[in-house]
């Protein structure tokens, strides 16, 4: 199959809000200085409730203030909560759903071409933005952090709409410091982590890996019994008791994000879609994708380009 989209940050703005909604962000504040790709902060007020599964060019920082959703970012599932920022680095597949009707959140997206005019070690810069993949790349703020955090996004938001002499370099600066804090609380939630030691989630996290990467090729519990070297009630009993899900389901969700993705976002037709995620006809995949989401691949992939 051809090589998989990747979204841009215009391009997810345009995905995730209506064309009205569109012309009331901050997407023309930028001179012909600064590519309007590299950078955008802005609010969830005109997201839609529901985010399909994506994978794009940028880095996305996201700051909660209130309310909840959902999120999943590759292999981790997390909620997001008031007080707490997370971070999706480029290439990796997220999604939201369960929003709140009172979620309101901060983000910030940027690509990383766009810290490389600082004058400062670049290897400092990709340990910042590196995240521990053990972990859900979700961390708590206590309420200083999580205040000075919100205006540190604020400076740049300002900065951004005014765009006053040096901006470009001021709103560089106010990111390295807020990188810095949120590695600040990164350290904090891993070091009062009791997980980490934890054989449940350490098989847990292990089986979720392993679907992440082998979902077209394995999609029987036993297949990932045999590679953890358990047997498949085992698994299936730790998965149960961790997370509420069985391990079939886990397996069956990271297959149905991939379909979700691909039919909205590629040009694959489901005959190849069917065949990446290792189906022996079209009309199993129709029957398995219509059976998780009530539409039918075609009827899916209509309603994602109507909205």
């Amino acid at each position: 199959m051809k090589q998989q989209p990747i979204l841009n940050i215009h391009d997810t703005v345009k995905l995730y809000t209506s064309e009205e909604d569109q012309e009331q962000l901050p997407l023309s504040n930028f001179t012909s200085s600064f590519n309007k790709a590299d950078l955008l902060i802005m609010d969830n007020e005109r997201s839609k409730k529901e985010g399909t599964p994506i994978r794009t060019d940028y880095y996305a920082l996201i700051l909660c203030l209130q309310g909840s959703c959902r999120k999943i970012v590759d292999h981790h599932s997390f909620e997001v909560l008031p007080q707490t920022i997370h971070l999706v680095a480029p290439g990796q597949l997220s999604s939201y759903s369960d929003t709140s009707a009172n979620l309101k959140l901060k983000m910030l997206f940027f690509k990383r071409t766009f810290l490389d005019d600082l004058q400062m070690s670049q290897e400092i810069i990709e340990q910042l933005l590196l995240m521990n993949p053990d972990y859900p790349p979700i961390f708590d703020l206590d309420p200083s952090n999580s205040e000075n955090i919100l205006q540190l996004l604020l400076d740049i938001e300002q900065e951004q709409q005014l765009q006053p002499p040096f901006y470009l370099q001021v709103i560089r600066c106010r990111m390295i410091e807020l990188l810095f804090r949120m590695r600040r609380a990164c350290e904090n939630c891993l070091s009062n982590s009791p997980k980490a030691s934890d054989r449940k989630f350490q098989l847990l996290h292990q089986f979720r890996k392993l679907v992440d990467k082998h979902f077209n090729e394995y999609t029987k519990v036993e297949a990932y019994a045999r590679l953890l070297n358990i047997t498949p009630k085992h698994l299936s009993d730790l998965v149960k008791q961790a997370s509420g899900d069985t391990a079939l389901t886990v397996i069956h969700q990271r297959i149905l994000r991939e379909a979700q993705f691909l039919l909205e976002y590629s040009a694959a037709s489901i005959k190849e879609i069917a065949g990446f995620l290792n189906f022996d006809s079209s009309s199993h995949f129709g029957r398995f994708f219509k059976h998780k989401t009530g539409l039918n691949p075609n009827e899916f992939r209509k309603k994602g380009k109507i909205g």
